[in-house]
């Protein structure tokens, strides 16, 4: 065997001893990325780990137990919306900025703020959160993520559907609150597609006037997916029921791969430089600069 084919071999045995691992001992590998960041205090890493863990714990149910960290799909990417970017659609609110990024429902206002949220078609949502100021004992403030559909012939009346809630409580002042997991798809295709929706998140305060009420911010904790597996292979040496079916199939519907002559893909042949140079660089969208 030559020193290439032989190196190609050996990187392709660690990578599946290293899938092997994660796979088969994920608590591990989370307690591991729990104490990998030094910014964070004990509390704050712990409760981060918490949620990225459902997040997994998810995937592995709908994956036959395999990790989402063997496929470069870990939890989370956040997109934060500013309380700068809200604005009223009725008009006439008197939302006054108060300290440090934060505003609070004025003497005029009615209370209700609306932003729009901007993600790309195949991620999940996972997370809303709220940073607030709740000085009131009485109300409380809350973000509600919705999601606005139809509106075309080939997808129906409008409608919407409130996708999640984070809210303070009390009167606990500075403080973020988090909604539950949500693992909501997004898919912006609204005027063809009945199953998708336009996404906005509406801020209001329990009692409108109320300078004790205000926010910051909120937070969109989101993930990549793949594509669900088609009806039939692409691939003749890929069938249905292959541990790896989905995953192929994504790239080939990408247009990633298109596999060999024959009809097959090639499912465990070894890689070369230039075959993973192809991948990466389709997969990447890399380009020249101009």
């Amino acid at each position: 065997m030559d020193k290439r084919k032989h190196s190609v071999l050996a990187a392709g045995s660690l990578l599946v001893a290293a899938a092997a691992i994660a796979q088969s001992a994920h608590s591990e590998y989370s307690a591991n990325v729990a104490v990998a960041s030094r910014t964070l205090s004990p509390a704050a890493r712990r409760a981060m780990q918490d949620r990225i863990e459902a997040v997994n714990a998810k995937f592995r149910a709908s994956h036959e137990g395999r990790d989402p960290e063997q496929f470069g799909l870990q939890c989370c990417q956040i997109t934060q919306i500013p309380s700068a970017s809200f604005v009223s659609l009725s008009g006439g609110e008197g939302w006054l900025y108060t300290t440090q990024g934060y505003i609070s429902a004025g003497a005029n206002s009615a209370g209700l703020l609306f932003a729009p949220v901007v993600l790309p078609t195949g991620v999940e949502v996972e997370y809303l959160d709220l940073y607030y100021y709740d000085g009131d004992a009485a109300n409380d403030i809350k973000a509600d993520l919705f999601a606005f559909s139809g509106g075309g012939p080939l997808s129906g009346v409008p409608g919407n559907s409130l996708v999640a809630t984070a809210q303070s409580s009390g009167n606990p002042g500075y403080g973020y609150a988090a909604s539950g997991l949500v693992a909501y798809a997004v898919n912006n295709n609204v005027g063809y597609d009945p199953n998708a929706a336009q996404l906005m998140v509406r801020l209001e305060p329990d009692l409108a006037h109320d300078i004790a009420l205000g926010f910051k911010a909120v937070d969109l904790w989101w993930m990549r997916l793949i594509s669900p597996p088609p009806a039939t292979a692409t691939f003749s040496d890929v069938p249905t029921g292959h541990p790896f079916f989905q995953f192929v199939e994504a790239l080939a519907a990408a247009g990633i791969t298109v596999g060999y002559p024959d009809g097959s893909f090639g499912v465990d042949d070894p890689i070369t430089r230039g075959q993973m140079a192809v991948f990466l660089a389709k997969a990447l969208g890399l380009y020249w600069s101009y």
